[in-house]
């Protein structure tokens, strides 16, 4: 059976590149604008639909759907700063990090914020603790793994007194093992995961398939990424994630323990 590239990013930029349309000014400007988001909107759709995209496509038509919701002088900016660049391989963090420094360095125009303010319009709450500990676990099948009780906090950002300022949330959400002076820590590739998240401003909610931490891709800290995404302005995104040990564990595994920490790191992009 063919394994399919992950969409995540891809259904988060359609989320918000569909609330836009609902809310994009009746314009000349307006409408070329939209006609822009459409444009893209339906290319990516016929790209999942086909159900033989890559990775590669998958990127594409991400990256497609960002540069189209730019105004169109931050938006010849863009596409000249990245001339350069393979799209596919470029991340929606860079996009809008390569958007928020042509905004801020036009000389025309002085910030109104700093970079403090703008940190402070995100938060993240746990509902209980960050960390959870598999200690004296016994392997189960995953239908029996996905009753455990999940990890839940929310990302939220709330303009305040910047609520004239129009911007994005880019976040990541990253496991780190908390305790490294274990002495016998359990294997990644036998610790199961599956994350569900429920954004405020669609009601959607998104389910990822269940994977291994050794899957994961690895930072040079430990940390490991477990997903990527973004939020509009004013907007929340609920997570619960779920944690259980393999049936292919070893025996001798319920000896073994591993603490995990949930981290979120987030940057505000300004459009």
């Amino acid at each position: 059976m063919k394994e399919f590239p992950n969409i995540d990013k891809l259904k988060e930029a359609l989320a918000i590149a569909e609330n836009t349309l609902e809310k994009e000014e009746d314009s000349r400007r307006a409408k070329k604008k939209r006609k822009r988001i459409s444009k893209a909107v339906e290319r990516a759709y016929e790209t999942l639909i086909t159900k033989e995209y890559t990775a590669k496509d998958i990127d594409k038509r991400t990256e497609e759907i960002w540069v189209s919701m730019m105004d169109d002088d931050h938006r010849i900016a863009l596409l000249i700063f990245f001339f350069g660049f393979v799209l596919a391989g470029v991340s929606i963090f860079t996009i809008f990090q390569a958007y928020n420094f042509f905004k801020i360095t036009r000389p025309d125009e002085t910030p109104q914020y700093t970079e403090k303010e703008l940190s402070e319009l995100v938060s993240v709450e746990y509902v209980n603790s960050a960390i959870v500990q598999l200690q004296d676990v016994k392997g189960v099948p995953d239908e029996i793994g996905l009753e455990n009780e999940p990890i839940q906090f929310t990302i939220k950002n709330a303009a305040g007194h910047l609520s004239a300022l129009d911007y994005l949330v880019n976040y990541t959400v990253k496991l780190k093992k908390s305790d490294v002076s274990t002495t016998n820590p359990l294997e990644k590739k036998y610790v199961k995961y599956k994350y569900i998240y429920t954004n405020s401003w669609d009601g959607r909610t998104y389910e990822s398939r269940i994977g291994t931490l050794e899957e994961l891709e690895t930072d040079a800290d430990g940390s490991m990424t477990m997903m990527t995404g973004a939020q509009i302005k004013d907007a929340n995104s609920d997570f619960k994630i779920v944690f259980w040990l393999s049936t292919e564990a070893p025996e001798s595994a319920d000896e073994q323990t591993l603490s995990i920490e949930v981290k979120v790191e987030h940057d505000v992009a300004v459009k």
